[in-house]
C-alpha cells in the first residue's frame, strides 16, 4: 500500500548552503574583462545535500512526493528544479513544483496545496531554514543555512513520516 507523503522544500538553506557557494565561488577563475554572473545552479546547490535528501526519499520514504516551495521558481524553470533531482537518482515524477504565486506566505501557499491536495499534517513535513507556520510547526525540520541538510536532518523528516 503507498503512503501519502510530501516534503515541502525550501531550496535555499537546505539544498543550497552557505558553506557550499563559498567553496564553490572560490574555485572560479575570474577572467580580465569578464563580469561573471553568479545564477547558475551549479554554483548554489550542494550536491552532497541534494544527494543525501534523494538517497532518504529512495531508500526510507519511497512513497513520498517533494513539492518545492522555494522562491527561486521565480528564477528557475520547472524543469531545472526538477533536474537537479533527477541528476542523484530522484524521478522526475517525484517533483512537484507549483507556480509562485507572490503575493502568498509561504505557510499561506503550503496550506493551500495541503487543501488542494487533501493533505493531512501528519503526511507532509517542511524542510526549511527559516519558516514560521503557525500550527504546523510540528512538521517543520530546520535546516541550518550554513550547512544545509544533514544527516540528522533527513533522519527527522524520515522519523516525521514514517513515525
Amino acid at each position: 500500500m503507498n503512503k501519502k507523503q510530501f516534503i515541502f522544500l525550501d531550496l535555499d538553506g537546505v539544498v543550497s548552503s552557505t558553506r557550499k557557494v563559498i567553496m564553490n565561488l572560490s574555485k572560479e577563475k575570474p577572467r580580465r574583462g569578464v563580469q561573471k554572473r553568479y545564477n547558475s545552479l551549479n554554483t548554489w546547490i550542494d550536491d552532497d545535500a541534494v544527494y543525501l535528501l534523494a538517497w532518504t526519499l529512495n531508500s526510507k520514504l519511497p512513497d513520498a512526493k517533494v513539492v518545492i516551495i522555494s522562491s527561486w521558481r521565480g528564477t528557475e524553470s520547472a524543469v531545472d528544479i526538477s533536474d537537479i533531482f533527477a541528476r542523484h537518482g530522484l524521478a522526475s515524477d517525484r517533483i512537484i513544483v507549483p507556480p509562485l504565486v507572490p503575493a502568498q506566505s509561504k505557510e499561506e501557499e503550503i496550506r493551500e496545496i495541503m487543501r488542494a491536495g487533501d493533505i493531512k499534517p501528519k503526511e507532509m513535513a517542511i524542510l526549511d531554514d527559516n519558516i514560521e507556520v503557525g500550527n504546523l510547526s510540528d512538521r517543520v525540520v530546520k535546516t541550518n543555512s550554513a550547512s544545509g541538510l544533514t544527516v540528522p536532518d533527513a533522519h527527522a523528516v524520515e522519523t516525521l513520516l514514517n513515525g
